[in-house]
């Protein structure tokens, strides 16, 4: 019995493990927090269709389907499949070899049926939709047993504002692992569809901000203008975020968080109740650090070819129907790495995070470790609700764990953290407003 086994059957039987790639190790956490029974058989058949499925999910899987079909020669000379899934890791095509079809067919490795993590655990598929590189699974590093003998590479479209899967494509091979090539091969095949991707969105920001110099002098209160990623993309004043010199296209900076902590929530769900309903409008009270005080503010998703591309901010009186934020938080858990252990961290022991290239480290109550996580705005996101904020182009921190604040030269300034060392970190310019907001300075 190979390691990996060894190691696959102490996590199923609850013991503690030893050296698993971290990814792997988190993806096995999340198919039993799911509920994926081990020892089935078969991935459950996918529902006919998802709530809120946009068009450049469309768009992007049939593109990735031609890419599968042109990529069949290369998954027959290898006994492979090719494969393509949806964003919620439905299968919509598979093709290449055909004994491979066959065996794959008998695990339910075919179109219609259920890939994501949650569906049947880990696998190469299911956990492209949750990685920013190409993502290999090999042999027992599956979670079912039945697949302990496939070995799976694959890579996911994403969205570039919000960074949601789109559409992935995989080979899947049984009986022996893959070529290290493939996934080379998969990167390189999906280029140019994420470069269609970014240029689309590309397109959709600039017309937000069209659309916001439309609306500005409507409006005598503040006005803001965010993104399907709840990042404001424009701003008349300084209540919601940044100065308006930093976002209304003279400088052409890019989006950035809103200052507004409560606004996060109400943004995400204003965006789904906005794909529900293109009628639909909202008001909410949230609290602005700026005013220490409530404010009354109207949100309004704006539609730019049939889909939700932005939400309109305003204070010139409420309308809509009243909501708020009611989707509670799961348990978040930030993994890090020491000595070949992945240790299991809650945001609170989290101080601040660096970016060194992809690599993130975490300034943690147990030491500076490297994150499992790569790159740091993917950290950024699980971590902006429980109170982090990115600070600067390498750091994220903890406004919870800030003691002091230091000011710099140009508008600058550090904040220390309390770390037993020195735990200074840097504020760009850019972000001196929202943070100032943020610490009600």
């Amino acid at each position: 019995m190979n390691s990996t086994a060894e190691q696959w059957q102490r996590f199923i039987a609850g013991e503690p493990v030893g050296p698993i790639r971290p990814e792997i190790l988190a993806s096995w956490y999340r198919s039993r927090d799911f509920g994926v029974d081990p020892n089935t058989r078969l991935a459950p058949a996918a529902a006919d269709d998802r709530p809120g499925r946009r068009l450049d999910e469309d768009l992007v899987v049939a593109e990735l389907a031609a890419l599968a079909r042109g990529l069949e020669p290369e998954a027959v000379a290898i006994e492979a499949i090719s494969a393509v899934c949806d964003a919620g890791g439905r299968i919509l095509y598979a093709g290449g070899s055909p004994s491979t079809l066959r065996c794959g067919r008998a695990n339910a490795l075919a179109p219609a049926f259920g890939w994501a993590e949650q569906d049947i655990g880990t696998n190469g598929l299911g956990l492209a939709l949750r990685s920013a590189e190409p993502i290999v699974v090999e042999e027992a590093e599956h979670w079912r047993a039945a697949l302990h003998a496939w070995s799976g590479a694959a890579v996911a479209i994403r969205d570039p504002v919000t960074e949601e899967p789109l559409g992935v494509l995989g080979f899947c091979r049984h009986g022996a692992a893959l070529p290290a090539r493939v996934p080379t091969v998969l990167r390189r095949a999906t280029r140019d569809v994420q470069a269609a991707v970014q240029a689309r969105a590309d397109a959709i920001l600039d017309e937000l901000r069209s659309v916001f110099a439309e609306q500005e002098p409507a409006h005598t209160g503040a006005l803001a203008l965010a993104d399907r990623a709840g990042r404001l993309v424009a701003c008349k004043n300084e209540l919601f975020g940044a100065p308006d010199s930093a976002l209304l296209g003279r400088g052409r900076e890019p989006p950035c968080a809103p200052a507004v902590p409560a606004l996060r929530g109400l943004l995400s769900e204003a965006v789904r109740r906005g794909r529900a309903d293109p009628f639909w409008v909202g008001s909410a009270t949230v609290y602005v650090p700026a005013l220490r005080a409530e404010l009354l503010v109207t949100v309004q998703p704006i539609r730019i070819r049939s889909a939700v591309a932005g939400i309109l901010l305003t204070t010139d009186g409420a309308s809509g129907e009243r909501f708020g934020s009611t989707t509670e938080s799961p348990r978040e858990r930030i993994l890090g790495v020491h000595d070949n252990w992945v240790v299991v961290l809650s945001p609170q022991e989290i101080r601040f995070a660096e970016a060194d290239g992809n690599t993130v480290w975490l300034d943690t109550d147990r030491g500076r470790l490297p994150a499992c996580e790569r790159g740091l705005s993917a950290l950024q996101r699980r971590l902006e609700e429980h109170g982090f904020a990115r600070v600067h182009r390498n750091f994220l921190v903890n406004l919870e764990r800030v003691q002091e604040i230091a000011p710099n030269y140009h508008g600058r300034f550090w904040l220390r953290v309390d770390s037993q060392r020195l735990g200074l970190v840097p504020v760009a310019r850019r972000h001196v407003p929202q943070i100032r907001a943020l610490l009600g300075l």
